[in-house]
Parts: structure tokens; sequence; C-alpha cells
């Protein structure tokens, strides 16, 4: 292989086919159809018909009918017809699918979306339970 075919199939996105498990990693990833424990590219990522239990992603991160535990993305992240338990993005915008908790800058969500708690609502239960368990941890070391 020619340094300019190294340098070229370096650019090129991973892309990987069903079944996977265990670690994908790559500059920029797509999966279709299959899924990993771990799935972490530097740039942005591309989820269809699969998933992970969890997806890191240095760039944007767009899921069509699959998902994953927990969604970390730098840029924005875009979920249609599937779902995550957490994402943590700058942007997410969330289309007929489910979200637990949404932890970002700015939250879209169309026709179809369902989120249990939005950033707002999640830092004031996170508030609420820090006060509670200082409150607890207080109250006992008084006996």
């Amino acid at each position: 292989m020619q340094p300019s075919d190294q340098q070229q199939a370096s650019q090129q996105p991973k892309r990987t086919s069903p079944p996977i498990s265990g670690t994908v990693q790559g500059e920029h990833v797509e999966i279709h159809g299959g899924g990993a424990a771990a799935i972490i590219s530097q740039g942005d990522m591309s989820v269809r018909g699969g998933g992970g239990a969890v997806v890191i992603s240095g760039g944007n991160t767009e899921i069509q009918g699959g998902g994953a535990a927990v969604i970390i993305s730098g840029g924005e992240t875009e979920i249609e017809q599937g779902g995550s338990a957490l994402v943590i993005a700058s942007e997410a915008e969330i289309e007929q699918g489910f979200v637990g908790v949404i932890i970002s800058g700015e939250t879209k969500l169309a026709e179809g979306a369902r989120v249990l708690l939005d950033t707002p609502r999640a830092l004031a239960l996170g508030a609420a339970l820090g006060a509670t368990f200082a409150l607890l941890g207080w109250l006992l070391r008084r006996r």
C-alpha cells in the first residue's frame, strides 16, 4: 500500500455489518444492522438499524431505527425511530423515539418524541437528590 492509499483509507468511514460484539473504533464510524458494546468515533457517527451499549462520538451522531443505553456526542445527536436511556450532547433532536434523560444545550422534540427528563428537570432532580442525601448524612451523623 502506498502512503497516499494509507491516507485515503484512514479518511474513509469505518463500516461494519451484523453481527458485532466488543468495541468498534474509528475516525468516522457507520454501522448498518449491527451493534457493539462500545462504539467510539473521533468524528461523526451513523448507526442505522443497530446500536450499542455506549456510543461516544467527537462529532455528530445520527441514529435511525436503533439506539444505545448511553450516547455522548461532541456535536449534534439526532435520533429517529430509536432511543436511549441517556443522551449528552451540545444539541439533541428526537423524532419518533424515546430518551430517558437528555442533557444538552438545545433540545428539539419532533412528532412522536418522548423524553422522561430534559436538561432543566434532570438538573432539578440531581439537586433534589443531592440535598436529600446531604440532609440524611447530616441526620445520621448527629446520632
